[in-house]
């Protein structure tokens, strides 16, 4: 009750010349009992809501617009609500029925977005949703300002409460200022498609630490950028672990004769690496071990996994560790002195087909999975689609899961995507609750 209260609130300043409370969504007028919950106590609630929101209308019908956004900015400063420039009180009827279902829908995404962020002690789902949305929000209305102080009046008696939800708020009307940002793009090519991710995902994320061999680091820090190498090509220390080392390689590269490019390339084909990645596994799974450690990410595309499975079938390991450090992108992206890293969710556009089979590569226990991922995941994109989630049948609930629905996801649940396209529609059937 208090979401929409707060929502009514927030439009009541905004729009004039008709009432905004009645482009709401309604609630649920009829709904089923729940077990250790009767439908009487949820309709009790409605009604209250109700009863909260009428009265809200008459004790603020009789006011004007600008009357009502500037009556309060006497009261307190922290919740002033600045008028934008430009902005003019925005007519219900000239609006239309679907700009302004959309503007309430659009306030209540907002004040969803802050009481996230609030619950989690992370802003960055604000961030990520917001930044970049002043150039569509129609005249700069100032939506989120709006919200800010009906929200922050429901705890008027609680300072510390009160203040954690205008630090949110404040976070969303400072992304809300940021012009939209140039998202970053993957060129294509005749085997891949190009790709874009927006720039507010990329700034959200929690990028890698770098590291990169420069010839002026101090004798210890050369040693950390060495230790890093060592981590990302056999995913763990050996050197703090099991005491092994390269130690002709690694004291070339401290001492400028070889490039951290050329050091990677020499772990790659060591002969630990081939008894820990190659000897053990098919030929499909060392390819794809092979991009996690090179490159930091998985294979994109099928011509891509046949490009270089015909590489380690007919010339062997050396071969295609050879064409991955010598490969364009490996030039482009870690250059001649920066270790390679994960390049994971955020790092660069990639693939949403191949997402469950990345979260199970960048997965510390990858090395002990022998069978393939990629191909298996390649090969199901061209079957039928299956009754499973875009993402994996494991986002599908629990009931559908195991059975309640469709039969085969009893088998195992997974992170195998498949391959639902725009002209995809999958219907669940289901009665829940709505969620305010």
């Amino acid at each position: 009750a208090n979401a929409d209260g707060i929502v009514a609130r927030a439009a009541d300043r905004i729009f004039s010349g008709g009432s905004p409370l009645s482009y709401l969504d309604e609630p649920l007028s009829q709904v089923a009992a729940v077990p250790g919950l009767g439908s009487d106590a949820l309709a009790a609630d409605q009604e209250a809501f109700q009863r909260s929101v009428e009265t809200y209308a008459v004790g603020t019908g009789g006011r004007g617009f600008l009357s009502r956004l500037l009556g309060s900015f006497g009261e307190q400063t922290e919740l002033r609500v600045v008028t934008p420039a430009g902005f003019s009180p925005i007519n219900v009827a000239r609006y239309g029925n679907d700009n302004m279902r959309k503007s309430l829908r659009d306030l209540g995404w907002f004040l969803r977005y802050v009481g996230y962020a609030v619950v989690a002690g992370d802003p960055s789902i604000l961030v990520v949703n917001a930044r970049g949305l002043r150039q569509i929000l129609e005249k700069g209305c100032s939506l989120p300002a709006a919200n800010v102080r009906a929200a922050a009046e429901l705890f008027r008696d609680e300072p510390e409460s009160r203040g954690l939800v205008i630090d949110a708020f404040n976070v969303l009307l400072t992304e809300l200022a940021v012009a939209t940002p140039t998202p970053r793009k993957r060129k294509g090519s005749d085997v891949a498609q190009g790709l874009q991710l927006p720039e507010s995902y990329v700034q959200a994320s929690e990028s890698r630490q770098r590291f990169v061999m420069r010839p002026a680091l101090s004798g210890v820090e050369k040693a950390g950028v060495i230790r890093a190498a060592y981590r990302q090509v056999f995913e763990r220390d050996i050197v703090k672990g099991y005491s092994l080392r390269l130690d002709d390689a690694e004291s070339d590269c401290l001492n400028g004769r070889i490039s951290m490019r050329e050091f990677v390339r020499r772990l790659a084909r060591s002969p630990l690496y081939r008894d820990q990645f190659f000897l053990g596994v098919s030929n499909s799974r060392a390819v794809e071990l092979a991009f996690r450690h090179v490159l930091g990410r998985g294979v994109s595309t099928l011509e891509e996994f046949r490009r270089y499975f015909a590489i380690i079938s007919d010339k062997g390991l050396a071969a295609l560790i050879d064409a991955l450090v010598d490969s364009a992108e490996y030039a482009r992206v870690f250059g001649e002195e920066t270790v390679p890293y994960l390049r994971d969710l955020g790092e660069e556009p990639q693939e949403s087909a191949n997402w469950g089979a990345n979260r199970k590569l960048f997965n510390f226990s990858a090395p002990f999975q022998g069978s393939p991922q990629f191909i298996t995941s390649f090969a199901a994109q061209r079957q039928p689609l299956p009754d499973q989630h875009v993402y994996g049948g494991a986002n599908d609930p629990v009931a559908n899961q195991y059975g309640a629905i469709f039969p085969s996801s009893t088998r195992k649940p997974s992170t195998a995507a498949a391959g639902f396209g725009y002209d995809s529609r999958r219907l669940l059937l289901g009665n829940s609750l709505g969620l305010a």
